[in-house]
């Protein structure tokens, strides 16, 4: 069973949407690499990091990166 929040989202997407938001705030801010950010936020691998980032924000971690350099 899946437990579903006020606002709709299920546990699992309302975290991997806090871990996004962290992730977009590490690529505006540090230098680290794109693996690492991903590996910081707690995703189990580079592509599932990519996938998901790219799925919730509709860019890749690379170019949103760019947009603030």
């Amino acid at each position: 069973m899946t437990v579903v929040n006020a606002a709709g989202l299920a546990g699992g997407h309302r975290d991997a949407r806090a871990r996004i938001h962290q992730a977009q705030h590490l690529l505006e801010t540090t230098d680290h690499t794109v693996e690492r950010i991903g590996t910081q936020v707690r995703f189990a691998s580079p592509t599932a990091f990519l996938d998901r980032f790219k799925r919730v924000t509709g860019v890749s971690p690379h170019t949103y990166r760019r947009t603030f350099r």
